[in-house]
């Protein structure tokens, strides 16, 4: 394997042991280093172009992008103070139009008359690499690990990669990997308890406790939910001239028309509401209606709706539908409001700041982090302002993300606390989706 890498004019030792120290992965061996002329698609006019066994990668100062190319993709720059980065494998053993693409990348950002010997080098390096790879498939050892390599058994595998889930936080249950909050709500359905507002107030209680607890209109909102869990679009319809209908659900070539009853135990649902339910299916030309109460339904109710297109719910069918398909959390999750934005942008802000901090250096350099609020012109002129905070980079990132959230928790405003918790669950998600993505056989149940 290449010991040193052949440089180009203005790259000194130093520029080669920062590389190799802090940007480069361990596995990472890098065959040519110079400084670059014109790199990626704004034409940034100075950087340092590294050329490894595995990347090609371009760097650049702070606030230019940088690239890393795997023959036929572009990644998004990074976010770093000093230089930029990310990372994209290439592989130039799978055929000759990889190899052709990787060479007139080269010819297009190596000085003229470098060409074949840089690629004589990549040549000679993977094929080295491929060599070392079939060694350790020889002994029965498999590659594991994210931006790390590592080889083992797969037993040895197997205990890395437990280790690394239950380090992270995560959860096992039933041979099922679940992050934290997800194993909360676990328990909390295993408890039959569900997270509703009351008075303003965040609750947590079971079916019958909700059902008591909410007005008509909470109530049909519920009915709402439990339609949309389900698999529908649903269309609330307006409280007055509804022709017996709160909302109609579609979907796929499935229309129902739905109404709702919030009675006591003690009024039951009769006749007459059966009636008005059934002329709405042709009023809303849909396929069936559902009448759906908090109480019963009398025997005349029944007999009505008996060889008619309509099913009635009653509490007992209620619930066993909402236990069926309800999630866990009944709160509806509102937009940001305008007027939080900025304050929202500058948490963020401070957020990214401390997970670079955080991070180890060829994490940092990796990633890219942005926060920037979006302004558009809707109809009639409008402003319609939206918030995008985009984050990627090695999966390591999360575990850093992680901690800086959990940092500033305490400081962030009750009104914006749980949109940040969503997103940095919805981050811990993707970390075990990925690792389900990477290591496959690894962690079936």
């Amino acid at each position: 394997m290449v010991d040193y890498p052949l440089v180009g004019r203005g790259i000194n030792r130093k520029i080669i042991q920062f590389l190799r120290d802090k940007v480069l992965y361990p596995d990472q061996k890098a065959i040519y280093i110079a400084k670059g002329k014109v790199v990626g698609v704004d034409n940034v006019e100075k950087g340092v172009i590294c050329v490894t066994n595995r990347t090609i990668t371009f760097y650049q100062p702070k606030k230019k992008k940088a690239y890393d190319y795997d023959l036929t993709k572009v990644t998004n720059f990074s976010y770093k103070r000093g230089l930029l980065s990310s990372s994209m494998e290439i592989h130039m053993d799978s055929s000759e139009s990889e190899e052709k693409n990787v060479r007139s990348i080269i010819i297009q950002r190596i000085p003229k008359g470098k060409e074949e010997q840089v690629m004589n080098l990549l040549r000679q390096t993977i094929k080295e690499r491929k060599k070392f790879e079939n060694e350790q498939k020889s002994k029965g050892l498999i590659r594991y690990g994210f931006s790390f390599e590592r080889w083992g058994s797969k037993e040895e595998a197997k205990r890395w990669l437990e280790r690394y889930l239950k380090n992270r936080g995560f959860v096992k249950i039933n041979g099922k990997w679940m992050t934290e909050q997800e194993y909360f709500d676990y328990r909390q359905r295993q408890k039959g308890l569900y997270k509703y507002i009351e008075s303003k107030v965040e609750k947590w209680g079971t079916i019958d406790e909700i059902l008591s607890h909410l007005s008509p209109s909470q109530f049909e909102d519920l009915v709402c939910l439990l339609f949309k869990s389900m698999g529908f679009e649903v269309t609330n319809l307006p409280y007055i001239g509804d022709y017996g209908a709160d909302l109609v659900a579609k979907r796929n070539e499935e229309t129902i028309v739905v109404q709702v009853k919030k009675y006591g135990l003690d009024h039951r649902v009769g006749a007459p509401e059966v009636q008005k339910t059934l002329g709405s299916i042709w009023k809303y030309n849909a396929n069936k209606a559902i009448l759906v109460t908090t109480s019963t339904f009398t025997a005349k109710a029944y007999d009505q709706a008996a060889g008619a297109p309509i099913e009635l719910w009653d509490r007992k069918k209620l619930k066993k539908m909402l236990e069926q398909h309800l999630p866990t959390n009944l709160i509806e999750e509102k937009p940001v409001p305008n007027y939080l934005f900025m304050q929202l942008e500058k948490i963020l802000k401070s957020i990214r700041s401390r997970t670079i901090s955080y991070a180890d250096s060829q994490t940092a350099i990796r990633m890219e982090f942005q926060v920037k609020i979006k302004e558009d012109k809707g109809k009639f002129g409008i402003k319609h302002k939206t918030l995008q905070i985009y984050i990627s980079g090695p999966i390591e990132y999360v575990s850093f993300l992680e901690k800086a959230v959990k940092d500033h928790i305490q400081t962030i405003p009750i009104e914006l606390r749980s949109h940040i918790i969503k997103w940095l669950n919805d981050n811990l998600r993707y970390e075990l989706e990925y690792v389900h993505k990477q290591h496959p056989n690894l962690i079936k149940n």
